[in-house]
């Protein structure tokens, strides 16, 4: 059979025809809303009589793309959420894997960047006599910068959307980084206070309207793992 064929024994639809199959499955329209959707619904009314059917379709047109809309949306965020998940329980992982202390600073130092997606990562840990000697991405601070960084001893995180030039958080590379998500790393009672530093190139790539659950478990893996490594005598109960 040739295609010309086939084509001419598929039997013609005129308006009858369509008109008795939807008499005959009045469930159709309703079942499918979106052929509705595409319909041009008659004007009954005639110039200057509101044909209020209609507006209702037409209201419902809308309705039904602002929920494609937001669908289109709420599937964005999802699956950012679950990019984003993805990288901080491979950090995390990194960080437990680690066979020495020091291959632990090098995974946080030299890794994170690259499984976060971000510019630059430091770790800031407050010392008795802070300097700028020792690894390039580990900061030493003066006691009480972590609290002033994140805004108070009470509080786990902090997001900078506009961060000016900082080299006490990011030496070197500081002026490339043009917002931060700051994050303490609970090392135990008798630990220094530390803080994860994360820099992103450009501004508003971290703003404070950004959850913190994701970085503050990260915070709390990382604590976990440095005390077992440094074995901190807890304190008093």
């Amino acid at each position: 059979m040739t295609p010309q064929k086939a084509a001419s024994s598929i039997p013609a639809l005129d308006a009858e025809d369509v008109a008795n199959w939807l008499k005959a499955n009045p469930n159709f329209l309703i079942e499918r809303p979106d052929v509705l959707a595409s319909m041009e619904p008659p004007d009954r009314g005639g110039s200057g009589v509101v044909d209020l059917q209609r507006a209702m379709v037409h209201r419902q047109r809308e309705e039904l793309d602002k929920l494609r809309s937001n669908w289109r949306d709420l599937l964005a965020i999802s699956r950012t959420n679950m990019s984003n998940q993805a990288s901080i329980f491979e950090a995390t992982l990194a960080a437990i894997r680690a066979a020495s202390f020091e291959a632990l600073i090098e995974a946080i130092t030299e890794r994170y960047p690259e499984i976060l997606g971000c510019e630059a990562v430091s770790l800031c840990v407050e010392a008795d006599n802070a300097s700028k000697s020792g690894p390039q991405n580990v900061r030493q601070m003066q006691f009480g910068d972590i609290d002033a960084y994140l805004g108070g001893a009470e509080k786990r995180s902090r997001f900078i959307a506009n961060l000016e030039p900082d080299p006490n958080l990011f030496g070197p590379v500081a002026g490339i980084v043009r917002s931060a998500a700051l994050v303490r790393i609970e090392m135990g009672p008798n630990a220094p206070k530390a803080l994860l530093a994360i820099g992103g190139r450009g501004v508003d790539t971290f703003t404070p309207n950004d959850g913190d659950d994701l970085l503050v478990f990260l915070g709390q893996a990382l604590g976990g793992t440095f005390s077992a490594w440094l074995e901190f005598v807890p304190g008093p109960t």
